[in-house]
This record gives C-alpha cells, structure tokens and sequence, in this order.
C-alpha cells in the first residue's frame, strides 16, 4: 500500500513507513503536539519541500524536533531573549505564516515564525507596560 502526504508530498508504503526510524521519529513526535496545532504544522512542513521533490522523513523529524520543545515549554529564544509563546500564540504565528502569499519557498528555517512569535509577545509586551503606566 503506497500513502502520499497531502502537505509534504512524501510517498512510501505502509511498510516502509512502520520501518523507517525517521517517520517514525516525526509521528511520535507530532503525536506529542497539541492537537489542534496538527493541522496547521502540517501545511508549515509542506513549506520546507523541495519543489520537484519529496519532504523526507528524515527532514520532517527535524523540523518537528526543533519546534516541540519550545511548544511545549511555551517560550522561545530568539535574538538573546525568551519570549513568552503560549498555545494561542503557535497557532496564530502559523496561521500568518501559511496565509503569506509571497513566502520564498522552500523556507530554509523557522526563524519567520519566530519573527511573528517574538514579535507578538512584544506587541502584549508594550500593551501591558501601556496599561500600567
């Protein structure tokens, strides 16, 4: 049985699947994610394919090993600070991100999701030191 990811464009059989250590790395991995940012991480991750070309597994489990921590923890690091990154924020960020018409594909990094993350938590950032002044 040959499957095809409708957002990666990755094509193997079932069982290669059950005995590639990366897809299975990448499905333990977004099996540990939040449900309701499944979707939306999936259409991000078929912005990292190659065009004429398959995302592999191996790239997949990459990408996805990157963000779980900072999901789970709720806060990234970018440019020498931690910002604060909660569940609203990730889905929101890749919300904007997917929406971009104009994106240069494949995308290399996350640092633009970052960039709209960071740049969020500056935004809730400046209204609360707004309101306290």
């Amino acid at each position: 049985m040959r499957l095809t990811c409708p957002c990666c464009g990755a094509t193997l059989s079932l069982e290669a699947l059950l005995n590639d250590v990366a897809a299975r790395q990448a499905v333990a991995t977004a099996l540990s994610l939040p449900a309701s940012l499944g979707p939306r991480l999936l259409r991000y991750l078929g912005l990292f394919r190659p065009a004429q070309r398959s995302l592999t597994w191996d790239r997949a489990a990459s990408l996805l090993n990157e963000l779980q921590p900072m999901i789970a923890a709720g806060h990234i690091r970018r440019h020498g600070r931690s910002w604060p990154a909660p569940h609203a924020a990730w889905q929101t960020a890749l919300d904007t991100v997917l929406e971009r018409q104009n994106l240069t594909l494949p995308l290399k990094s996350h640092g633009y999701l970052f960039e709209i993350l960071a740049g969020m938590a500056n935004t809730t950032e400046a209204q609360q030191e707004a309101q306290i002044e």
